[in-house]
């Protein structure tokens, strides 16, 4: 039952990860975050498989709707990534309460990416190569997390990456989103970690801070030897 899942577990293992890749990025570096995520957590992960480029946005959240609901009735956390972060958004907001427990979003760009931007006005066949979530993903989501659901944002401030080929950022970023594109109105906490976009999957501090998020609901008392120097909160 919906209500089964709501509960807090005595037991943090006793929980389901489900994650969410972003564009692009479905194949062994989506295994290998939520093989990761499951090992730290202590608890079953999986992968939501959904067509990055060439499905539209609202059947991909109907189809994550529809995964969650068929999943046993244990608490389910999400771990989404750029805009895999956007569909946990969107699904949240279709699923009955309590279906979710806890949220984190791995540099998803809710305002809006000025590096889509750049690529669709610049690059011939940019349209084409972006897919079919070109306007979400240059426009940004309004959505905010639903009540209930503590969800945590992730931002990257590695600076290294593919959207610098495109556009010049004028601030912290992890390459392809910038650390401002990131501010999720609602959010119940934020953290920056000097990685890039593609590196947060495979990124040992971010594993530990999502884990620290889905167990505590919080990012506060998150500490890492490697991390600790340079990893920042920043204010809504």
């Amino acid at each position: 039952m919906v209500s089964d899942r709501a509960a807090q577990p005595a037991d943090p293992s006793d929980r389901l990860i489900l994650t969410i890749p972003g564009l692009w990025n479905r194949g062994f570096e989506a295994w290998w975050l939520c093989r990761r995520l499951g090992a730290a957590a202590g608890c079953p992960s999986l992968v939501f498989r959904y067509r990055t480029v060439t499905a539209d946005f609202d059947r991909s959240v109907a189809q994550l709707a529809e995964t969650i609901e068929r999943l046993p009735a244990t608490p389910i956390d999400l771990v989404g990534h750029s805009l895999g972060g956007l569909l946990a958004l969107a699904g949240m907001a279709r699923l009955p309460a309590g279906s979710i427990r806890r949220a984190v979003l791995l540099g998803p760009p809710v305002r809006g990416s000025q590096a889509v931007r750049s690529a669709l006005d610049g690059i011939p066949g940019g349209r084409w190569v972006i897919g079919r979530n070109a306007n979400l993903l240059a426009s940004g989501l309004s959505h905010t997390p639903p009540p209930g659901i503590e969800t945590g944002v992730i931002a990257g401030s590695g600076g290294v990456g593919v959207g610098r080929v495109v556009t010049r950022f004028d601030g912290p970023n992890d390459g392809t989103i910038a650390v401002n594109e990131t501010r999720l109105d609602g959010a119940t906490d934020r953290l920056v970690l000097p990685v890039t976009h593609t590196g947060m999957l495979f990124s040992r501090p971010v594993v530990d801070a999502a884990v620290h998020f889905l167990n505590h609901g919080t990012f506060r008392d998150h500490r890492r030897r490697d991390a600790q120097s340079s990893s920042r909160s920043f204010s809504s």
